[in-house]
């Protein structure tokens, strides 16, 4: 229940902010100063669970006034944004593997893992591989196993990669929260989502629902990464094409926000 509560408030505050930044009329992202998450001043007693306050109970404690602290937005682009994500893939909840003991083929099996970032496997006990690599996993497997199977070498690999998501809403042909299977670039994602909403005449006047790049976000860690998205898809400047992560949100508001 804790849990869900955080989650809840964690939404509502992006949702806050989005409603900022779409509130104003025709201005760019730099020209405007704000604060990414509010300061919501909610009972301690969220933090224990035996409280038993709902999601929806939560919801309702959230002051109709937040309090905003406002921050310089026209700051450049920390280009450790544009390099490619390095190191090996960290497992995590939601991930299927698929293992195998070696030359075992009876072995095999498609396994997910779970919530709390326990795996199962065959007769190996719960092992926690939460942000653990295949190569760790796959030792910890080996050992866990050694009293079943003659020094058993297990194999493992990632069958769907479900962990790493990303959310995207706003005018694009197919918002929704995306899997992160492969290094992801901004114009990558845009993509995935099947492109911004446009008219057949490509004139934006007429079609108040079309993308609106000027007050585009990409929010990561209640942080607004200062990305121009005019930049990126008017113009191809690269840039400005970061590559997404895991947890990240990004909102293309339409046309039409930008009365009040």
């Amino acid at each position: 229940m804790n849990t869900r509560i955080q989650i809840s408030a964690r939404l509502a505050a992006l949702v806050l902010t989005a409603g900022l930044l779409s509130s104003c009329l025709h201005m760019k992202p730099a020209d405007r100063e704000f604060h990414t998450a509010a300061e919501f001043a909610y009972d301690a007693t969220f933090d224990t669970p035996e409280s038993g306050i709902t999601a929806e109970e939560a919801l309702k404690r959230i002051p109709k006034d937040p309090t905003f602290q406002q921050i310089q937005l026209n700051r450049p682009l920390d280009r450790s944004y544009l390099q490619a994500p390095a190191g090996p893939y960290r497992v995590g909840p939601g991930d299927e593997l698929d293992i195998e003991v070696a030359e075992l083929k009876e072995t095999r099996a498609r396994t997910r893992v779970m919530p709390d970032g326990m795996l199962y496997y065959d007769v190996a006990r719960g092992i926690d591989v939460r942000g653990k690599t295949i190569s760790e996993i796959s030792t910890l497997l080996s050992k866990s196993l050694e009293n079943d199977y003659v020094n058993p070498v297990v194999t493992v690999n990632v069958a769907k990669a479900d962990s790493q998501r990303f959310w995207m809403l706003g005018q694009v042909q197919k918002p929704g929260a995306y899997p992160i299977t492969r290094p992801t670039t901004l114009i990558a994602a845009l993509s995935d989502g099947g492109g911004l909403l446009t008219n057949v005449e490509s004139s934006e006047v007429s079609n108040p629902e079309a993308a609106d790049l000027e007050r585009a976000i990409l929010i990561r860690n209640g942080d607004l990464i200062p990305v121009d998205f005019e930049r990126l898809v008017r113009e191809g400047d690269m840039s400005q094409n970061v590559y997404v992560k895991g947890g990240d949100y990004i909102f293309v508001p339409s046309l039409t926000t930008r009365s009040f």
